[in-house]
């Protein structure tokens, strides 16, 4: 398992990644020791890098935070027992516990940490800029904090959800059935999600592009360059469909998102 995160005022960000003997690994911008990962945390069976700051699951289920803690985003609440699923947003940070208890804290400016009544037992949570998505164990989808470009809008005939992706102010879905729906702000079109994509496994939205996991075939970006001291600052992705054909993908961040 891997995650990467990524601070909203610049480019500076982290990547954590569990070896398949539990062992954690974090590198990249460690300008709040978001990339330190503390020596006695053990084996570990989940991570998430945030905006600034890095959460981790170890093999008995307790939550370790660490990074930068402006918002309190790494105070972990005392008594939260148990953790199967830990999100790490750029101020917040959200953790269902082994009931399916939703607890989320850090960040609230726009209600990113509150949560709405009677969403019951929850299967997965994503923690995004400054809102936060979550999965109820039926399949339900549930945004809420900010939406100043939709990004919490849950289109009404999307039906039940197997997986959920909120970064910036945007978001992306896999139904049960496995189709893929995006949507939010879209400067670099990271929302619209190709034409005959067919079944998809797996999502993950960063802040300027989105990459889906195909059942049958793979496909990877790697960010290569940016230029300009101007916004917005011009990205450049090389992008690979696993093993052969390979192409160059050019986008812009969107700004404090």
């Amino acid at each position: 398992m891997s995650s990467a995160g990524g601070g909203p005022y610049n480019l500076e960000s982290h990547t954590c990644a569990i070896t398949a003997g539990g062992a954690l690994h974090c590198w990249g911008g460690n300008d709040y020791g978001q990339t330190d990962v503390p020596d006695a945390i053990g084996m570990v069976s989940k991570v998430s890098a945030g905006g600034h700051h890095t959460c981790a699951i170890t093999v008995g289920g307790a939550l370790r935070c660490w990074g930068n803690n402006l918002s309190g985003q790494t105070d972990v609440p005392e008594g939260l027992g148990t953790v199967s699923h830990v999100s790490a947003g750029f101020f917040h940070t959200c953790a269902i516990t082994e009931a399916g208890a939703l607890h989320c804290w850090g960040a609230n400016r726009y209600g990113q940490a509150d949560l709405p009544d009677a969403l019951g037992a929850l299967s997965q949570v994503s923690a995004g800029s400054s809102y936060t998505c979550a999965i109820t164990a039926g399949g339900a989808l549930h945004c809420w904090g900010r939406n100043d470009y939709g990004q919490r809008d849950v289109p009404d005939a999307l039906g039940a959800v197997s997986q959920v992706s909120a970064v910036g102010s945007r978001t992306c879905a896999i139904t049960e059935a496995g189709a893929l729906h995006c949507w939010g702000y879209n400067w670099s079109g990271q929302t619209d999600v190709p034409d005959a994509l067919g079944v998809v496994s797996q999502v993950s939205a960063g802040r300027a592009h989105t990459l889906k996991g195909f059942h049958q075939m793979g496909i990877n970006c790697r960010f290569l360059r940016y230029a300009a001291p101007v916004w917005p600052v011009p990205m450049q992705f090389t992008c690979w469909h696993a093993p052969m054909r390979r192409f160059t993908a050019l986008g812009s961040p969107s700004h404090n998102r």
